[in-house]
C-alpha cells in the first residue's frame, strides 16, 4: 500500500492534484474490476469452476499497492481490500480486523501528501469535526451488525456491499 500512495503522489505531483480525468478512470476501472469479481464468485457460488485471484504475498502485495494508489486519488479502495480478504476467505473477525487496521494505516500514511498538496485545510477540517459525532454512531451499528450476522450472510452482505461501491465508482466515473 505505501508503494501505491508514493506511485499516486508521483502522479498527483506530475499531473496536479485536480486531475478530474484520471479521477473519472480510476473509478471506472477499479469499480469494472471490482463488479467483475464479484460477478465471477456469484458465478462460483452457483457451481461454476474458475481460477480465483492470487491470494499469497505476491496477491496482497498487487492488491495493497492498488489500494494505495487508488485510495490516493479517490478514497475507494474498499471494494478491493474486501474482495481481496473474501478470496482468501478470511473469517469475519480477521476480515473486520483487518480492514480496521488496513485503512487506518493507509490513512495515515496518506496524510503528508494531502497536507503537502494543500489538500487538507480548514474547510476539510471544520467538515470533518462536524463529521465527528457520527462515528460512534457507525461503530456501534458495526458492532450491532457484527454480533447478530453470522459468517456465512456476513459474507454474501460484503460481496454486496463490495458490488454497491463499484457500482458507485462507475457511476462516479461517468459522472
Amino acid at each position: 500500500a505505501a508503494a501505491g500512495v508514493l506511485m499516486a503522489t508521483g502522479v498527483l505531483v506530475l499531473v496536479g492534484q485536480h486531475n478530474h480525468l484520471l479521477e473519472r478512470v480510476l473509478n471506472l476501472f477499479v469499480g469494472g474490476v471490482c463488479l467483475a469479481f464479484v460477478g465471477v464468485q456469484l458465478y462460483r457460488l452457483c457451481g461454476g469452476k474458475i481460477r480465483g485471484i492470487p491470494t499469497g504475498r505476491r496477491g496482497g502485495a498487487i492488491a495493497g499497492g492498488a489500494a494505495g494508489f487508488v485510495s490516493t486519488f479517490t478514497h475507494a479502495a474498499g471494494p478491493i481490500i474486501t474482495i481481496y480478504l473474501l478470496e482468501r476467505k478470511t473469517p469475519k473477525a480477521a476480515f473486520v480486523g483487518t480492514m480496521a487496521v488496513f485503512f487506518l494505516v493507509l490513512n495515515v500514511a496518506k496524510l503528508p501528501t494531502f497536507f503537502a498538496l494543500h489538500l487538507i485545510h480548514s474547510g476539510t477540517m471544520v467538515a470533518s469535526i462536524w463529521l465527528l459525532p457520527v462515528v460512534p454512531v457507525g461503530a456501534m451499528l458495526g458492532l450491532w451488525m457484527y454480533k447478530r450476522v453470522p459468517e456465512k450472510p456476513f459474507t454474501v452482505i460484503m460481496y454486496l456491499a463490495a458490488a454497491a461501491a463499484a457500482g458507485h465508482m462507475i457511476y462516479k466515473g461517468l459522472g
